[in-house]
């Protein structure tokens, strides 16, 4: 059951999704329960329209059907982006791979939305496309420092004594200079 209100009752049948017989099945046993039936095999959906039928009687006969079985649990996530997500995936380890570990995705699409808002200042649209473009860069160079933190990438000795001399150089600056 994915819906309800006091007249009418959603319920999906995903394992039958694009099962024409099925829901045409479904339509006939369950109209001769509850009156109005709507069917989608495309969603895997069944709408009954019940006004005069409360909602217990109306899961005590569906209860009864060997059509389905009843489950107030949500239904576990969709696959729809499965695929998407492995291509995405596959092609962050092929970039990997061939830098040898130096970028990975992320590195690739922050360049790549630099180069973009760039791009876009030199042609004079700042506050249109160049300024989402320099937000999503700043975004995906936060979520790449926060990798790099969260993954041990960045310590040791030599990163150590780099962010010392940053620190210094930080220090130099603030300096008052001498006429």
């Amino acid at each position: 059951m994915v819906h309800r209100t006091r007249e009418r009752t959603r319920l999906r049948v995903p394992s039958r999704r694009d099962d024409a017989e099925f829901f045409g099945e479904a339509r006939a046993q369950l109209s001769a329960l509850v009156g109005e039936v709507r069917v989608n095999a495309g969603t895997g959906s069944i709408l009954l329209l019940h006004p005069d039928l409360p909602a217990e009687e109306l899961d005590a006969l569906l209860s009864h059907s060997a059509l389905f079985e009843l489950s107030d649990e949500p239904a576990p996530p969709g696959k729809a982006l499965a695929p998407l997500m492995a291509g995405v995936s596959k092609l962050d380890r092929a970039i990997a791979g061939m830098t040898s570990g130096a970028a990975d995705l992320r590195t690739v699409l922050f360049v790549l939305a630099v180069a973009l808002a760039i791009r876009q200042l030199l042609r004079g649209n700042v506050l249109g496309p160049a300024l989402p473009l320099l937000w999503i860069a700043l975004e995906l160079a936060g979520r790449v420092a926060t990798t790099i933190e969260r993954d041990g990438a960045g310590e040791g000795p030599d990163r150590e004594a780099d962010s010392d001399e940053i620190r210094d150089l930080g220090q130099a600056s603030r300096e008052p200079v001498d006429p």
